[in-house]
């Protein structure tokens, strides 16, 4: 669900996250969210290229990018694009 700077993911389940977007109005270096990205790499360096971190990273490039062809596809023929889940292998 979107609304404005509000993004929520609910899953199948039920199980709501909250992603929404909640930068200060006056912070252009994005300071919130630069914090928290440089943590998870600190981590996901620590972790080795095998970790969870970068597991779950490789796991969100998939599905974006298979979000991003569906988008295309469905753009090109004006149809709607079924889109398969991403294997969560490595990859």
């Amino acid at each position: 669900e979107i609304e404005g700077d509000r993004l929520v993911l609910t899953r199948r389940s039920g199980a709501s996250e909250d992603h929404s977007a909640a930068d200060m109005p006056d912070d252009s270096y994005h300071s919130a969210w630069f914090s928290g990205i440089a943590a998870d790499l600190e981590r996901a360096i620590a972790e080795g290229a095998d970790g969870p971190t970068a597991r779950e990273n490789h796991a969100e490039v998939r599905c974006a990018l298979a979000l991003t062809e569906g988008a295309r596809r469905s753009a090109d023929g004006g149809l709607r694009v079924m889109l398969n889940a991403p294997s969560s292998g490595s990859g």
